[in-house]
């Protein structure tokens, strides 16, 4: 590969490109790196003021757990493999958190839910679900309480 690299301050990050195209940025310290790929768009529906609306933001950065604390020394076989990643369409931090927004849809691992809508945890009186239930509860695990 023929990257290039470019120190960069407040914050401290080091700009990675690739014939002059940018490909990531690694801010110091930090345990992300935000990389080039694919156009995407994430999209959600609410409702709001008694209208129904949809938002969409679409763009073709990515965002994936770096191999630990960022330093000054890029680790280019890593970088490699998550470019790769972003092109191959394998789910980013961003991917991975719209699979739990509000009317998602769930995805399944034999019988239990993994992903999806986080409609969990016990019914008030109202019908609201009790806010700060336990995991399990979102996972449909039912589990005998002591006594």
């Amino acid at each position: 590969m023929s990257y290039a690299y470019q120190e960069l301050t407040n914050p401290d990050r080091i700009r990675v490109t690739e014939n002059g195209a940018w490909v990531a940025t690694f801010t110091i310290g930090c345990y992300t790196a935000t990389l080039a790929g694919p156009r995407r768009a994430f999209s959600e529906t609410f409702r709001s003021g008694g209208a129904t609306r949809k938002v969409t933001v679409a763009h073709s950065t990515w965002v994936r757990a770096a191999p630990g604390p960022v330093d000054a020394n890029i680790d280019e076989r890593w970088l490699s493999c998550a470019l790769a990643a972003n092109h191959a369409g394998t789910p980013d931090a961003l991917a991975i958190a719209m699979q739990y927004i509000k009317n998602a849809p769930p995805i399944l691992l034999g019988d239990l839910q993994i992903a999806g809508d986080a409609s969990y945890g016990p019914r008030l009186p109202d019908g609201t679900r009790d806010e700060g239930s336990d995991f399990n509860d979102y996972l449909g695990l039912r589990l005998a309480l002591p006594g």
